[in-house]
């Protein structure tokens, strides 16, 4: 009877034993966490990491971080960090393109393939935005959102540029809160500005200092 009661009492010690465990290792439910202190912390997470998870997680963060006001607050913070975007061509009208970051101590660097859904040449970026070319249509230029990998394109420009020797700006106007494409076309003759989200959806052509001479060229001869 006594090796009986003993063995009981052992069982009885090793079922407990197991139930502390259990106890132990099951997760405790995490308290609530103001929204505050989840877009501080978002803010200090790393684009890669934001583009490639995060995001996904619900609609609310993924509306988050695709908001322009993020995305302004988290270059302030990520300033500090040197980054370069490099892009590679051999012909091609398909660009490779890498990202190059310097290390803290500013004597070596880390270069990574930076894979885009455009694959043409990039001609502006303001802001997490670039401008990309179209390399299959050479009238159509790309706005993409770097973080989200989302992009729009534009309609093509009133003067028919190519896009082979042009320049091209991306703005950002403050006051109005609003993304400016500048489109300097002819050797610097004509000018063309997109507002991105306007509802014209179309290119304002502004005549240049040789107003009605946009197709000729102009020799100074000495």
């Amino acid at each position: 009877m006594s090796k009986t009661k003993r063995r009981s009492k052992t069982k009885g010690k090793n079922l407990m034993k197991n139930e502390d465990t259990d106890k132990d290792h099951h997760p405790l439910p995490l308290p609530h966490i103001p929204d505050e202190i989840i877009y501080s912390i978002l803010l200090r997470v790393s684009p890669e990491a934001l583009q490639k998870k995060m995001r996904y997680i619900c609609y609310s963060w993924f509306n988050l971080i695709s908001s322009s006001r993020f995305r302004k607050l988290q270059n302030e913070i990520h300033e500090e960090k040197q980054e370069l975007i490099i892009q590679c061509s051999s012909g091609n009208p398909v660009c490779r393109t890498y990202l190059l970051v310097m290390e803290e101590e500013g004597v070596d660097f880390q270069l990574t393939h930076f894979r885009l859904n455009q694959k043409g040449r990039i001609r502006a970026s303001c802001n997490g935005f670039i401008v990309v070319n179209d390399p299959k249509n050479v009238k159509l230029l790309h706005v993409m959102n770097l973080v989200t990998k989302k992009s729009v394109t534009l309609p093509p420009c009133g003067s028919g540029c190519r896009h082979s020797s042009c320049g091209i700006a991306l703005t950002f106007n403050s006051s109005t809160q609003e993304y400016k494409v500048v489109h300097i076309y002819v050797d610097g003759y004509g000018i063309e500005i997109y507002t991105l989200g306007c509802s014209e959806s179309a290119w304002n052509r502004i005549p240049g200092p040789f107003h009605g001479r946009e197709h000729e060229r102009i020799i100074t001869q000495e």
